[in-house]
């Protein structure tokens, strides 16, 4: 599970917490293959990050820190922190990623 910047377990999932919450504005369903990323390079932006896992196995990249989230779990951080997401298991992953400000240009 995860450690540091906020991090919190929470029954079956974990939360990496932010300092302040933002509206969401925009929302999207993301499918990442397997060995796949979520971008090639770990980025950066202004506003928060929020992940919900459906399904696979990731490696969430979060500066210095990596974290382990299977299906069930989220993670909300601040999106200033350079970060990435890699696709770890055998399949697809599919998550639902909640950005502030609107930032999706993937």
């Amino acid at each position: 599970m995860c450690a540091g910047h906020g991090a919190s377990q929470l029954g079956d999932s974990t939360d990496l917490v932010a300092d302040r919450n933002l509206a969401f504005s925009e929302m999207t369903l993301l499918t990442i293959p397997p060995n796949g990323t979520l971008t090639d390079e770990p980025i950066s932006h202004l506003g928060e990050d929020a992940i919900f896992v459906l399904e696979g196995k990731l490696q969430l990249t979060l500066g210095c820190k990596t974290c382990l989230l299977e299906a069930e779990d989220s993670a909300q951080y601040e999106a200033q922190i350079p970060h990435n997401l890699e696709n770890v298991g055998d399949s697809i992953a599919r998550i639902v990623m909640a950005v502030s400000p609107p930032f999706l240009g993937l």
